[in-house]
Parts: C-alpha cells; structure tokens; sequence
C-alpha cells in the first residue's frame, strides 16, 4: 500500500513522471544556459541601427538634389534682398565645396578666402560654378566615404546650422531653392558626423559629435515636401 503523498511547495510543478520541481529548481536550471543565451546591449543591431540613420541622411540629402529644379538655382538672381537664412544656405554649401571647386578661393589653411555675402555667393554659383554646382554637391557622399572631403570645411560650416533661420522648413516659405540646399548641408553634414561614429560601442556614442540642432532637424520633413506660400 502507497504511502501519503508527499508534501508539494506552494508554486512547485509536477513533472509527467510525478517528481516535483520548486520554483528554485527552474530557476537553478535557466541560470545554466543563462550568460551564453543573453545578448549584450548595443551588440550588432546597434551597428546596423547607426549605419541605416547615416544613409537615411544620405538619401534625404539625395532628394534635395533631385528635387532642386533649374529654376529654383535661377531664381536667385532676382533676388536683391533675401530673406533671413536664404543668403547662409547658399554660403553654406561654398563651404562645403571649399578645395572641390577651383572658382572658391581658398586661405592657406583650406578656408575660404572670400567674404560669402549675397552678391560674392550668387556670383559663385550662377557665374563660374555654374555648370558644376550641383553636380559638385552630388559628389560630397563619396567623398565623404573615400576620405577625401576636407575635414575644415564640416567645421567652417557648423556656424550656420546654429542659426534658428537655417532650417528646411522655414526656409520653403522663403525661397524653395534655399530650403533645399539648406536640407542638403544638413543631411550630409549629419551623415558625415554618424560615419565618423561608426564602429563606436554604441548608438549614442557614435552620434556625440552630432551638434544637438542638427540631430533635431534629421527628424524634419524633406524640403521637397513643404508647401511654400
């Protein structure tokens, strides 16, 4: 005759064979395989994470290109007075092509020579360098990623995104040339920024050097997408 069963832990399983296990057992046994099976924050995904933002900058900066039309170049030159920010989103784009362009002249330290007022960038761009502006800016991503863009001209171009009129979306109201460009420098200087923090431990490392207002302004529509009035 079978003696009284034995006395189960309040919480405990049953296993198909009758034996019982406690809470404390399956804890024991999860624990084994516990250290192999965690993933460590910030692992792969976070790298992959970091590399589709730089190339989402990549592409917006690629459709403020696409969609910047011959007229909105050519506009420029009717106007006499811009509006605030028009004037710096032509200027910042100069900058960026400072030692790309030979119509820019330079300072020995690679700067720009010249004062980038309205008059000095309108006759830039509709004047000598107006064949090869655009085309010019479309190969700032590969030189980024060849190594072969000049690391003054991302530092000589941060004052102007500091600007609160340096923005895509006000500028459409103002000058849909000027939003675009404006998106351009934006995106690529980004991209710039989150290429040099790649291989870094983790996304918030490798996105440090982002200049607070210009991480704020990746999440802002594309140029192309606001409605000027």
């Amino acid at each position: 005759m079978e003696g009284p069963a034995a006395a189960v832990e309040p919480g405990a399983a049953t296993t198909a064979e009758g034996t019982t296990t406690t809470a404390e057992d399956a804890a024991g046994e999860t624990d084994v395989e516990g250290p192999a099976a965690a993933v460590e924050p910030g692992a792969p995904a976070t790298a992959e994470r970091t590399t589709t933002t730089a190339e989402d900058a990549a592409a917006r900066a690629s459709t403020a290109l696409d969609t910047l039309k011959k007229n909105d170049i050519g506009e420029f030159m009717s106007i006499h007075a811009p509006p605030a920010g028009v004037c710096q989103a032509l200027a910042a784009t100069i900058v960026l092509l400072a030692g790309i362009s030979t119509c820019i002249p330079l300072k020995g330290n690679g700067k720009v020579a010249c004062d980038l007022n309205w008059d000095k960038v309108k006759g830039l761009i509709l004047g000598g360098m107006s064949h090869e502006f655009v085309p010019l800016l479309r190969t700032v991503k590969q030189r980024i990623d060849d190594g072969n863009m000049p690391a003054v001209n991302f530092e000589e171009v941060r004052p102007y995104l500091r600007s609160d009129d340096f923005d895509p979306k006000i500028l459409a109201l103002r000058s849909r040339g000027a939003s675009q460009l404006c998106s351009f420098v934006v995106n690529m200087v980004l991209y710039y920024d989150l290429r040099k923090g790649e291989g870094a431990d983790d996304f918030a490392n490798a996105a440090e050097d982002v200049d607070p207002r210009l991480a704020s302004l990746q999440a802002a529509p594309d140029a192309a997408d606001a409605t000027q009035t």
